[in-house]
């Protein structure tokens, strides 16, 4: 007689995604958990986002640069590794030659690893070509340098294990007050309303002031209130460029940090609960979590976010089309138990 059957394990508390990875053998499994994995927090996405933008502008004299710095082991260059593998080598119609639409070279030091991004290269045995220098290929494409430094990279940030039973009604306060620090280079004009997620952005400079000099308002990228002697900003807001029109001045994205100064670096449950709750949509319905390497994702339904943004807008890390209205909030753990912030953004790009 062969070795009984052990009945199957229960794994219906575990999100469907999940379930088929935790019945494979503890060698599968293992070599799962080690395997890279793609966290779509929004910034690595509005990366990407401008990498094929500059990945479709035409040919010309001096081509465009972008530099990508923050923090080691911050996903600098797993961002990279996803924009090189979303351009793989197309298949040569002839045997002569190849064309690499996207060339990748490193170059590591204990300061930069500096990736230069050659975009059309054609490499054949008929015309060999000498390999470029790095300021022919600084010209031909884009460069991209990602450095390690002791910069902070804006990453989507967190909040509580919590779930809010209610949205608060009032606005957030913070341990630390941060300051208002207006900027020349946009003028919002103050409009009335609830600042939440999906509204106008006049509604939030009507409560937090004019915008800081950290803004780029041209991206859509809008920073209020910096907190004393540090360079991190309370509030981090993105509009709804990409469909333009009545959307521009929408905002898909709220950022919510902590201070990183001192004995107010980092919040605690009740502390993230109490400034991030009031940017929900005050018909948010909880729907489900999912676990994130250093902190988790929730799942919320707002009827009325469906209604404010296109079909189109509600997508997932892979740029699928999800349900109108879903909206995603990541949590990230700054150390031990503190809370970093919280990062709220239509769709569930961030679980992922």
């Amino acid at each position: 007689m062969g070795e009984p059957l052990r009945p199957k394990p229960d794994v219906s508390h575990l999100h469907p995604a999940s379930r088929p990875i935790a019945l494979l053998s503890d060698a599968e499994r293992i070599a799962h958990i080690r395997a890279d994995r793609w966290i779509g927090y929004t910034r690595a996405q509005k990366a990407l986002a401008k990498l094929e933008d500059l990945f479709t502008q035409p040919q010309r004299q001096r081509m465009a640069n972008l530099l990508l710095i923050g923090p080691t082991n911050n996903g600098k260059s797993m961002i990279i590794e996803k924009f090189r593998r979303a351009h793989q080598l197309e298949p040569a119609e002839h045997a002569a030659y190849e064309t690499i639409p996207l060339l990748l070279v490193v170059s590591i030091s204990a300061v930069l690893i500096t990736v230069l991004v050659v975009f059309a290269v054609v490499i054949g045995s008929q015309q060999p070509a000498p390999v470029p220098s790095a300021p022919a290929l600084t010209s031909a494409g884009l460069t991209m340098t990602a450095a390690s430094s002791s910069l902070t990279a804006q990453a989507n940030q967190p909040v509580s294990n919590s779930q809010p039973t209610s949205v608060p009604t009032t606005q957030p306060t913070t341990t630390t007050a941060p300051t208002s620090q207006s900027t020349t280079q946009s003028v919002i004009n103050p409009t009335s309303g609830p600042a939440l997620l999906g509204s106008d952005l006049g509604t939030f400079a009507a409560i937090y002031g004019q915008p800081n000099d950290h803004s780029t308002p041209s991206v859509g990228e809008y920073h209020f209130k910096r907190y004393p002697g540090s360079n991190i900003d309370f509030l981090i807001l993105w509009t709804d460029n990409a469909d333009g029109g009545v959307y521009a001045n929408r905002v898909e994205n709220v950022n919510v940090q902590a201070s990183d100064a001192g004995a107010d670096a980092g919040w605690t449950q009740a502390e993230a609960d109490a400034s991030c709750a009031p940017f929900l949509p005050r018909d948010a319905v909880y729907k489900s979590q999912v676990g994130l390497t250093g902190g988790y994702d929730k799942i919320y339904f707002s009827a009325s976010l469906a209604s404010l943004f296109p079909a189109s807008a509600f997508t997932d890390g892979n740029s699928n089309q999800v349900q109108s209205g879903l909206f995603d909030v990541q949590y990230l753990y700054a150390s031990g138990s503190l809370i970093a912030g919280c990062s709220i953004l239509i769709g569930t790009q961030q679980m992922q």
